[in-house]
């Protein structure tokens, strides 16, 4: 009995995997509007202009990427009818949107926290003699996993870098 009821569910299996979807047949008006540039409005264009805004943020990415011949290029391959923001639009929109974004999520997290641990450090860039002060947060979530978050980051004129330098034993 198991094996007949078996035996009819692996027909009905492959009677289904031999019926094939028929093609439906496109319009020339459908084909065209395939190659037409996205509407601003049109969520692919928020979506791909996001990952471009994070990508630029992870990997520390100058804004001026946006004009970029080999980048432009890599962009319409994968979506034609994407064009990408200007570097304006990049630094004025883009960006600071990803900045509260993310900020809006940190503390959203830091709230629900118990207890928090903040750190702190000092330094001074290589390049040129700016200095900057970090706080760190640390606190463990209620799954028990350790999260850490910049929680502030300050420019320090040079004259308080040697007042503060001068006060650390």
């Amino acid at each position: 009995m198991q094996e007949c009821k078996k035996r009819k569910a692996e027909e009905e299996q492959n009677d289904q995997l031999k019926k094939k979807p028929k093609p439906s047949r496109q319009t020339i008006e459908s084909c065209l509007a395939k190659t037409q540039p996205f509407d601003s409005k049109h969520h692919r264009v928020s979506d791909i202009t996001n990952i471009v805004g994070l990508m630029l943020a992870l990997d520390l990415q100058l804004y001026s990427i946006a004009q970029d011949i080999g980048f432009r290029r890599l962009i319409k391959v994968l979506e034609p009818r994407y064009t990408l923001p200007s570097r304006k639009t990049i630094s004025e929109n883009v960006i600071p949107k990803l900045y509260a974004d993310i900020q809006q999520r940190m503390v959203a997290m830091i709230q629900d926290c118990v207890n928090i641990s903040c750190t702190t450090d000092a330094w001074i860039t290589e390049s040129d003699p700016t200095s900057y002060l970090g706080v760190t947060g640390h606190w463990v979530d209620d799954q028990f996993v350790r999260k850490s978050a910049l929680l502030g980051l300050q420019h320090l004129p040079s004259s308080n870098w040697c007042q503060l330098s001068n006060r650390v034993p």
